[in-house]
């Protein structure tokens, strides 16, 4: 039995077991949605999911964690909710997250995730010391900045104690002189209580870091719709969702860092690269890259009051130990110093969290100063290594694509492994995610990078305007990479269906091979059944001859029949020598390509418009695929329309062959555009044409 099917089946074993609820109360029968295929039916009035405590670190919705919905759905009256609650006599914060369950019912799930200590859906395979481990996980670094610009001082924070003794020391003020960030590394019950109580943090800075889904089942629970802008703009936090790309050498890595994700506990996942479909149908072993889901959060307090201090909370996720940073990782973000000077220190480049404190600590004095009047300065860090990390997704995208085009254009070099219709199965999952990133990358610009909220003119301000040409670039990559892949996915297919064709033209051979043999044996066949009709064998003797002297004839009129009607179908263009053929392809500053071709009216037969249909369609894909344009073409109409900005014309006389091409020049702009260079794409289409209509 497949593992899947072993753990559902064993899920069903235990949850048909009688079990008596806990709690004061039973839960009240609900109406069920239909089941799916993979959901495990829950009475939450007589039983209670149990646990499967051997895998700690299962991610959830993996192929071995089942269901997710042994704990209730979304229209289920109530999930079972007692079979983790915890007392909260001592925790304020958490007490206040049930108490908002009413109005904002969002916030629940991260209530269950402070009882859970991870994930709810991973209860089940969680023993008690592991959420009591993962309840007290604390790793934060305090980062106290002076007004005078100094490099401000770090205080390291390695458990849930330390951080109650930092925040409840009497000498502690909370209100910092100049400015003070929190640096927290991964979330836990113990640390959002913490700080959520003492600073009464906004629910939905925490909410919105505990999970990295992409979209939603319509039954889920967890389930976090976005707010509306306006509403979202006056908040005083921003979450960053961004991908890490990693270089892993092997399955195993790639295992291995599957179950260290399971170790976070925030929920992350990861992306497998372009090729993974076909690595999993075909057990593919070897190097392989992906891209892990992240995201950060930045908190700034709204003083109230005598506040006078800057006071933020950045959270980052854990760093994978397993596998590599792609291509080593950003660049240092700091300029190459020079020949004279002191070499700085260089960036650990082991976590994200140790990164952004480097860089935290390395800010130059003016950047220090500037915090003040634009708190977001202190974000700069954490955004730079975003957008590196984006960059970096960027070049393995146009690299992935770039080796697809390739083999594309060389059929020699194509992988014999994945196939051409491999290609298109590496290309799906670029056209699915692209979109996604493309929203990932807006939303930066909409939050933390909104032009509208950046003021003033300090270095701060300068550096956040920079940071948003940044991503503003990056969004402009990524639209490319998306009109990029879907011309190559269009190009892809023509190329499938042209090599179909050829394959069916072999197939036609064999049958004209095999209609030849009937031409040859069919009179013989039918002479011979016409004679066969006489029932006295003795008198074939004196008639035999007729039999020879009537087939052979009539095998050969049928066979110079063949040939005639062949050599007509093959010299139909000869006909076509009184017609002049004549392509033009003009390129405007209005984005207008047109394909127009003026024949004689009596130009209908169905063979020059398939001809032409066939050849011109993949004329206009190989131009497509240099140019990623988007095109569409009526031959009915004979005109080909092609969406495109350059300045070009060709024209071409078929009927002697001849070919000019010329730039434009627009004296309307004051200068000349330079064009693309299509010689040698319009040089093929000319020649092929010729070929098809031009007697020879």
């Amino acid at each position: 039995m497949a593992p899947a099917k072993r753990i559902e089946a064993q899920t069903k074993e235990l949850l048909e077991k009688e079990l008596t609820p806990r709690g004061p109360s039973q839960l009240s029968s609900i109406s069920r949605l239909p089941l799916t295929q993979f959901e495990i039916p829950v009475d939450l009035d007589n039983e209670l999911p149990q646990k499967d405590e051997n895998r700690p670190n299962i991610l959830p919705h993996s192929d071995h964690a089942g269901s997710p919905y042994y704990i209730g759905g979304m229209y289920d009256k109530g999930i079972s909710r007692s079979i983790w609650e915890i007392d909260t006599a001592n925790r304020p914060y958490l007490r206040y997250l049930k108490s908002l369950g009413e109005g904002w019912p969002h916030i629940t799930w991260l209530a269950d995730f402070m009882e859970v200590g991870t994930s709810p859906i991973k209860w089940k395979f969680l023993t008690d010391e592991d959420i009591e481990l993962r309840a007290k996980r604390t790793r934060v670094a305090v980062l106290n900045f002076t007004a005078d610009g100094k490099t401000p001082t770090r205080q390291n924070i390695q458990s849930s104690k330390e951080l109650r003794e930092y925040l409840e020391d009497p000498g502690l003020k909370h209100d910092p002189d100049y400015a003070r960030l929190l640096v927290v590394e991964d979330l836990s019950r113990d640390v959002i209580e913490l700080l959520g109580a003492q600073y009464d943090i906004d629910p939905l800075f925490f909410r919105a870091q505990i999970q990295d889904y992409l979209w939603y089942n319509t039954k889920d629970p967890w389930v976090e719709l976005n707010d509306l802008d306006h509403i979202a703009s006056e908040r005083n936090f921003f979450n960053i969702r961004y991908m890490r790309p990693r270089y892993f050498i092997s399955e195993k890595s790639i295992d291995d860092a599957k179950g260290e994700l399971g170790t976070f506990n925030v929920l992350r996942r990861l992306e497998q690269d372009l090729s993974y479909r076909i690595r999993q149908i075909r057990k593919l072993k070897g190097p392989t890259v992906g891209v892990v889901r992240s995201k950060t959060a930045l908190w700034i307090r709204k003083n109230k009051g005598d506040e006078k201090g800057v006071l933020a909370i950045l959270v980052v996720d854990p760093t994978l130990s397993h596998g590599y940073s792609l291509w080593g990782g950003p660049r240092n973000l700091q300029p190459c110093p020079s020949m004279h000077t002191p070499l700085p220190a260089a960036p650990p480049r082991s976590t994200l969290f140790e990164d952004v404190l480097h860089y935290l600590t390395t800010m130059s004095r003016e950047d220090i100063l500037s915090i003040k009047v634009e708190p977001r300065a202190l974000g700069l860090p954490i955004a730079s290594l975003v957008a590196s990390d984006w960059k970096t997704v960027v070049s393995y995208i146009i690299t992935g694509l770039t080796k697809i085009e390739w083999e594309l254009e060389h059929p020699d070099y194509r992988d014999a492994t994945y196939g051409l219709e491999g290609l298109l199965d590496r290309l799906h999952p670029l056209r699915r995610l692209i979109p996604v990133y493309r929203a990932m990358v807006s939303e930066s610009l909409n939050t933390i990078l909104n032009p509208l909220k950046i003021a003033g003119a300090s270095q701060a301000s300068a550096h956040l305007r920079k940071l948003h040409t940044d991503f503003q670039s990056i969004l402009d990559d990524i639209d490319r990479l998306q009109i990029r892949t879907q011309n190559i996915i269009g190009l892809a297919t023509t190329i499938i269906g042209m090599e179909e064709n050829q394959r069916a033209m072999k197939m036609n051979e064999n049958l004209v091979r095999v209609t030849y043999l009937a031409v040859i044996f069919a009179p013989m066949a039918f002479v011979s059944s016409f004679f066969s009709m006489t029932p006295d064998l003795s008198t074939l003797k004196q008639t035999f001859w007729i039999y020879f002297a009537v087939t052979v004839p009539l095998t050969v009129i049928c066979l110079v029949v063949a040939i005639y009607v062949k050599g007509c179908s093959d010299s139909f263009p000869q006909w076509l020598h009184q017609a002049m053929l004549q392509v033009l392809v003009s390129l405007s500053l209005r984005g207008s390509v047109e394909f127009r071709a003026n024949f004689n009216d009596n130009l209908q037969d169905e063979i020059f418009w398939r001809s032409l249909d066939s050849l011109l369609q993949r004329a206009l894909h190989s131009l497509a695929y240099k140019l990623y344009l988007e095109y569409e073409y009526s031959l009915r109409t004979r005109v080909v329309r092609i969406s495109w900005t350059a300045v070009s014309e060709m024209q071409m006389d078929f009927s002697t062959g001849e070919f000019e091409w010329f730039d434009l020049s627009y004296p309307e702009i004051g200068h000349s555009i330079p064009s693309i260079d299509l010689s040698v794409e319009f040089s093929i289409l000319r020649d092929e044409l010729v070929d098809l209509f031009v007697p020879v």
